[in-house]
């Protein structure tokens, strides 16, 4: 269920545009977990992957044709949860130069707005992320704090892109993310607990 609601959000925002050239990533890798990486797109609310490169010598690549644009997983098999996958935006056309590990990724090289200004939020959501690893070491005690100094850093997040199919996109990706982490972590197995009377993070229909 927790895998169908952020897949869900992402396909929301995928455009069915047809593309007409291809989308190039080179990738490098020093994560053992990574034996090979695996693209996903999203189709009726669940992830599909679409292209599987091994990794050789701690690099990677894909050369496809999207078939929309929009955001993309990149990962792994050996997990299915997408929390542990990284965000990115595809196109026609697009080169993205990425270096990726279990928990964060980085862009290296030339990259397009759309995909250094995603990078830039998940990387100010990196803490969350963190706090809802299965078997991660946080608790409520140093979760709730994180989730609170972030809260009114969502909305003002500006990005530097021209791309008005990825902007609109992006002003509701990046609120529902937040809400996503912060909700997982009342799945979670705890090590510690606290009485709630109600949820301080909610989303809204």
């Amino acid at each position: 269920m927790k895998n169908i609601i952020i897949t869900a959000i992402i396909s929301f925002f995928a455009s069915t545009v047809l593309a007409q050239e291809p989308m190039i990533i080179n990738g490098t890798t020093t994560d053992e977990f990574y034996q090979e990486v695996v693209l996903f797109e999203v189709v009726n609310g669940r992830t599909e992957p679409i292209a599987q490169s091994k990794v050789v010598n701690g690099k990677f690549a894909f050369k496809l044709f999207p078939t929309y644009e929009g955001f993309y997983l990149l990962g792994s098999t050996q997990t299915q949860n997408n929390a542990a996958r990284h965000i990115i935006y595809g196109k026609e056309k697009e080169v993205l130069n990425i270096a990726i590990g279990g928990k964060s990724y980085q862009l290296n090289g030339k990259n397009s707005a759309d995909n250094k200004d995603l990078e830039k939020f998940q990387s100010m959501l990196s803490d969350m992320k963190e706090g809802i690893r299965l078997g991660g070491p946080m608790t409520y005690v140093e979760f709730y704090p994180i989730v609170e100094k972030l809260a009114p850093q969502i909305a003002p997040f500006k990005t530097t892109s021209k791309n008005q199919t990825f902007l609109s996109n992006f002003e509701i990706l990046k609120d529902y993310l937040f809400h996503y982490y912060a909700l997982q972590f009342q799945y979670l197995p705890k090590r510690a607990h606290r009485m709630l009377k109600r949820l301080s993070v909610c989303t809204r229909n």
